[in-house]
């Protein structure tokens, strides 16, 4: 089946975006085992180098400091939950790929489809977050009040 130039422009637009997103989650899901496997490498390695305290101090702080703050970054950047939604970006983008390449879905329909989807996975991209270091009362329990 050929696809009229209508179709084929707008499926090659979406296979654009997919690969786009395929790229992203690969990247980031890469940063994200970075940053875990610096910190436990940091923690183990700070393990062993206080058992055989043969570093100054100030080296053994700064190690210290590398498990919290990769954490943080981690938690912060959100590189795991990036690459999970980039993975299901491309997912849901090859669904209405194949819906116009195969399954003979009008234009109007999946150029539709495919607006309402980047608005909604906007939405639901996770951003950067500042939450653990503001106060927000709703996150109190019962026995902290």
């Amino acid at each position: 089946m050929t696809l009229d130039p209508r179709a084929l422009e707008l499926a090659d637009k979406i296979a654009t975006r997919r690969r786009r997103d395929v790229r992203w989650a690969v990247c980031t899901f890469v940063i994200a085992q970075i940053v875990v496997g610096a910190a436990v490498l940091a923690s183990f390695g700070l393990a062993i180098v206080t058992a055989f305290q043969k570093l100054p101090p100030l080296l053994i702080t700064i190690l210290a400091a590398i498990p919290g703050t990769a954490i943080f970054i981690d938690y912060s950047f959100a590189f795991g939950r990036r690459s999970r939604w980039h993975h299901m970006m491309r997912a849901r983008l090859e669904l209405l790929e194949n819906a116009l390449r195969y399954e003979k879905a009008s234009v109007e329909a999946i150029s539709r489809a495919y607006g309402e989807l980047l608005m909604e996975m906007e939405v639901r991209y996770p951003g950067v977050s500042a939450n653990s270091l503001e106060f927000r009362p709703e996150n109190q329990t019962k026995s902290s009040q």
